[in-house]
Parts: C-alpha cells; sequence; structure tokens
C-alpha cells in the first residue's frame, strides 16, 4: 500500500523505495507492518504508535522533537457500527506518516495531489490539508443526519409500528460517538496551533487554529443534534407510554362497564330460601333490559367525555 509524496513546488508522488534527499518534506502513507521495517524510527516510536493504535481514538502526544497521534473516525453510513476506522499518524520536521489497515489515508493524500489542495508545501501544511479533508463536507451531512432525525420525530408522533427500539437507540449512540469524535478533533488541532515544539511555521499554525474554529463549529451544529437524539429518545418513550395508557384505559372501561352485570349475578346468584323478585314473571327481562339500558348509558358517557 505505501505511497510516497515529495512536497517541492507542488506535491510529488515518488516511488516508496526512491532514496530520501534529508532537506526535502516527505508525506508517506503505510499500512503498519511497512512502518514496523522503517529504519530511521527508533523502537521506542514504534512502541508508541502501536499503544496509540491499540487506544483506537483521537489522540496527540507531542515529544521532544516529533508529534504521533490519530484520529478515529466514525462510520457516519453504518450507525450502528462501533469501530471507528483508525489512521495514526508520526510527523517531525520533514516526514509525514500516515499508518492506516486500510486504504483511506491513500486515497486522502491523492485527493489532495489531484485537486493541488495543498497551499503550504511542508508536512504540518499536509496534516492540516489531510485533517480537513476528514472532515470536509460533515456540516452537509450534519444537516442531512437533523433531516433524517425529524422524519423518525414525524413517524414517531404518527406512531408508526415500524419505527424499532433499536433504530433510536442507534441515533442516540452515534451521535454520541460522533460529539465526542468532534470535540476530541477540535482539541487536537488546537494544540497543534499552540507549535511549542515550533515544527510549523507561524503561518501553518494560524491555519491550524482556523481548522480548529471550524471543527468548533461542528461541535455546536452536534451539540445541538445529540440534544435532538435525547429528546427524540424520551419522545419515543412517552408515545409508548401514551399508547400503554390508552390500553389500561380500555380494559378500564370494559371493567366498569361490566361491573354492574357482576353485581347483579352475584346478587341473584347468592344461595338464600327467599329472594324479592325471584318469582316475578318479569324479573329476568327487567335485568336484562335493565343491564342493556345501563351498558348503553356507560358507553354513551365514556364516549361524550372522548374516552372511547
Amino acid at each position: 500500500m505505501a505511497v510516497r509524496y515529495e512536497l517541492l513546488e507542488k506535491m510529488i508522488p515518488v516511488e516508496p523505495s526512491q532514496q530520501e534527499h534529508g532537506h526535502v518534506p516527505i508525506v508517506t502513507a503505510l499500512d503498519p507492518e511497512e512502518f514496523e521495517e522503517l529504519t530511521f524510527i527508533s523502537q521506542s516510536i514504534h512502541d508508541e504508535l502501536a499503544a496509540v493504535t491499540a487506544a483506537d481514538s483521537n489522540y496527540i502526544d507531542f515529544m521532544s522533537d516529533y508529534i504521533i497521534g490519530s484520529f478515529a473516525i466514525p462510520d457516519k453510513e453504518n450507525f450502528a457500527r462501533t469501530d471507528p476506522e483508525f489512521i495514526a499518524f508520526y510527523m517531525d520536521k520533514v516526514h509525514l506518516i500516515f499508518v492506516d489497515n486500510g486504504r483511506r489515508a491513500e486515497t486522502i493524500l491523492e485527493h489532495i495531489q489531484q485537486n493541488d489542495l495543498l497551499r503550504d508545501k511542508s508536512v504540518g501544511g499536509c496534516l492540516c490539508a489531510f485533517t480537513r479533508a476528514i472532515v470536509h463536507g460533515d456540516l452537509v451531512y450534519l444537516g442531512q443526519l437533523e433531516d433524517k432525525m425529524e422524519d423518525i420525530e414525524e413517524a414517531i408522533l404518527d406512531r408508526d409500528e415500524d419505527i424499532a427500539p433499536r433504530t433510536i437507540v442507534n441515533y442516540r449512540r452515534f451521535t454520541m460517538r460522533l460529539a465526542a469524535y468532534y470535540r476530541q478533533v477540535a482539541n487536537i488541532m488546537s494544540l497543534i496551533s499552540e507549535n511549542e515544539l515550533r515544527l510549523l511555521k507561524d503561518s501553518t499554525a494560524k491555519s491550524f487554529r482556523v481548522l480548529a474554529n471550524d471543527v468548533d463549529r461542528l461541535v455546536s451544529r452536534m451539540d445541538t443534534i445529540e440534544s435532538y437524539s435525547t429528546q427524540l429518545r424520551e419522545l419515543y418513550q412517552t408515545q409508548i407510554d401514551l399508547k400503554q395508557n390508552s390500553i389500561m384505559q380500555v380494559f378500564t372501561i370494559v371493567t366498569v362497564i361490566f361491573v354492574p352485570l357482576t353485581l347483579v349475578t352475584g346478587w341473584f346468584g347468592m344461595n338464600l330460601e327467599y329472594m324479592p323478585g325471584l318469582d316475578w314473571p318479569f324479573m329476568v327481562p327487567f335485568l336484562l333490559a335493565a343491564s342493556l339500558i345501563l351498558c348503553v348509558l356507560l358507553i354513551y358517557y365514556f364516549r361524550r367525555k372522548k374516552w372511547l
């Protein structure tokens, strides 16, 4: 998978096996096995990057003369997937190395090179452009995500039986992961922009500050969406409660209607030697008529109260 670019007047692709020129900034995308084979990287750096990879999260650490970090990019197409796409990176004065199990880093670098998106021909400028490419279009995506959640809200209000509880839970969990992701990326960009190791030019540090502000806007939008997902879950639970209350109301009304009938049955079912009215020949028709009238009156009353 190894790809390499030299940062001269343009971002020029070169063969991975080509000998480096010490003063020329180099950007490389490797898989973990290829990274292990790099001879100019000390074993301690290999161990540190392995620890970062195991953490499987957005991370940044500043050493004496280099930076290591990582991006854990959520899968925006599959909400149920909890494993993010992971890209680690190493940066010093002239090297920027991305370590990726897949082809995401290679694809992003190719996109930057082909569209001439790299204005600052330095490793710091390339990292900034790379990060911007990762979050590019996310503001539009968040708008689409909010639209999908609004559709689910309408379906819940319409008591659509096709809305599964798992769908609500997946949206809630996904928005939490996405909000945490943007907060961490914004924090990483802000820390890099401080340029404590003096690895960046002032103009590059300013670009990171601008990018941190842009990601902060995504954080603000995600705060709104995350709150919306909580309201969505509460609305869904409210609708379930209303449905249960409606079912219990029907059971209660049926019980109330049959209480007088139960009373009559119990009264005339008692084993007594003498019961007033038992010898009246119209007692049975009278009880049937009275019971029917009482049921009709109760049903009319309940419908007038809009309980039925």
